[in-house]
């Protein structure tokens, strides 16, 4: 069962939210692909959009209707979109660096919706991935977003990923601490 997007927020509000969303932002900073384009969170994306400051890239969220969606940008025309997984409501090729967070172990049909993530990105895209680990503590509680959903082993990713052509170019761990 998915998780709501006020469980979320007020979990990104607390101090742990705070650590975990700036452990994130280290390791998302560190494999970022060059400003600029256009960047596609898928799930929920809040507490990351801080690590792209700069005015070249436009980003846009999308969040997993079974979870609901916040307005965003606040202070600007929305750039936030409901989407059912397997129906992406973008044109082929559209976007050049694509976030899924809160999102893929949630899905009910992870190649459907891989296929989906590939039909919007362009042939160069990066696409990032933060996924609970399966045998992290943080997948053991309901304290957390980490402890819902399907928690995936580093081998169950690389078998989703492969099933639907994609691979694993680098992969960074987070929240350890």
């Amino acid at each position: 069962m998915p998780i709501d997007v006020r469980f979320l927020r007020d979990f990104y509000g607390t101090p742990l939210g705070h650590r975990a969303a700036g452990d994130f932002l280290r390791v998302l900073t560190a494999m970022a692909p060059p400003p600029g384009g256009k960047m596609l969170c898928v799930g929920y994306g809040l507490p990351l959009f801080s690590f792209v400051n700069d005015q070249k890239t436009q980003i846009f969220w999308a969040m997993p209707a079974r979870q609901g969606i916040m307005p965003w940008p606040p202070e600007h025309p929305a750039r936030a979109v409901l989407l059912e997984e397997s129906r992406l409501p973008f044109a082929h090729e559209t976007f050049d660096t694509i976030v899924l967070i809160h999102s893929l172990e949630f899905t009910r049909d992870p190649e459907a919706f891989f296929s989906e993530i590939l039909r919007v990105a362009t042939r160069a895209a990066s696409i990032l991935l933060i996924v609970p680990n399966r045998l992290g503590l943080w997948a053991h509680t309901d304290q957390t977003p980490f402890g819902y959903g399907h928690p995936y082993s580093f081998s169950q990713l690389t078998d989703a990923l492969r099933a639907c052509s994609l691979k694993i170019v680098a992969k960074k761990a987070a929240l350890s601490f």
